[in-house]
């Protein structure tokens, strides 16, 4: 579990197109002493001030593909996340575990070919913000591969984990920070709706593929779709098709537009709608 916590953290670092303090976590745990695995939902939550009628006022019927930031942020859940799996079952300190992603955060870190892709296509959109621009586009340009970059701020919120766990992220400075932004550029957030994040606990769902059980993660995440795709695919001898050959692919895409159909229809949170998670992966 440190390992898991170590590389998630660094990530964030190192890849941070891809993954963030800022983000949410969904885990699937093996816990060996139940023998079962388990799943903790990381999500985070919408802000208490945030109603469907404010966006429905700007004619907005649904969130635009880059969001209306900060309105439709929602409450960093990865953090709690960390916090709640290091609690469960980790056996290093937690400020063990985020040593080496402040290492790279506060010392810089070689760019990858990727990140410096990445970069140089969000170029525009991260000189809209003046701390991202700092950051990224170290003397206004984006960073070249094995150029280095350093992220003292991000150093600085990992400092603070590490000191005080959670409280280090959804009190304090930190918190007070985050929701003083939120205010100040037309969101929604208050410390008390970090101070109110938690990540829970919950049944993963499975399905057997071929004699094999398949675990996911359940609504409000997508992992119900990778089942249903499994349950679908399963009559079929994919191993016998020239693989991604014609035949393999139009099999691969069509179970893909059946489950991304009743995603797009039916997979919502639980605690607002019910999924009906049964009727999606019976085989009848």
């Amino acid at each position: 579990m440190d390992a898991a916590i170590a590389a998630s953290a660094t990530l964030s670092v190192i890849y941070p197109q891809m993954t963030s303090v800022g983000g949410d976590a969904f885990w699937l745990i093996w816990d060996a002493g139940r023998r079962q695995v388990r799943f903790l939902n990381a999500a985070g939550r919408a802000a208490a001030a945030a109603k469907i009628e404010w966006f429905s006022e700007r004619g907005l019927g649904e969130i635009p593909v880059r969001g209306v930031v900060p309105a439709t942020l929602t409450v960093p859940g990865a953090v709690d996340g960390w916090c709640e799996a290091h609690a469960a079952y980790g056996r290093l300190t937690l400020a063990d575990d985020l040593a080496a992603a402040i290492h790279y955060a506060r010392g810089g870190f070689e760019v990858t070919e990727r990140v410096a892709e990445w970069t140089a296509g969000a170029a525009e959109a991260l000189k809209a913000s003046l701390e991202a621009a700092r950051t990224f586009l170290p003397g206004g340009a984006p960073p070249q591969a094995g150029q280095r970059v350093i992220n003292g701020d991000l150093a600085l919120t990992l400092e603070r984990i590490a000191a005080e766990g959670r409280d280090g992220f959804y009190g304090g400075e930190t918190a007070r920070e985050m929701a003083r932004w939120a205010g100040a550029h037309g969101g929604f957030f208050t410390e008390r709706d970090f101070a109110e994040q938690r990540a829970k606990w919950g049944e993963p769902l499975s399905t057997v593929y071929r004699g094999v059980t398949i675990y996911e993660t359940p609504p409000p995440t997508q992992g119900i779709s990778v089942l249903q795709m499994l349950n679908l695919l399963e009559p079929f001898e994919l191993g016998k098709l020239d693989y991604l050959g014609p035949d393999h692919v139009h099999l691969l895409v069509q179970a893909k537009q059946i489950a991304f159909h009743d995603r797009d229809r039916l997979i919502a949170d639980p605690e607002f709608v019910k999924v009906p998670v049964e009727r999606l992966l019976s085989r009848a």
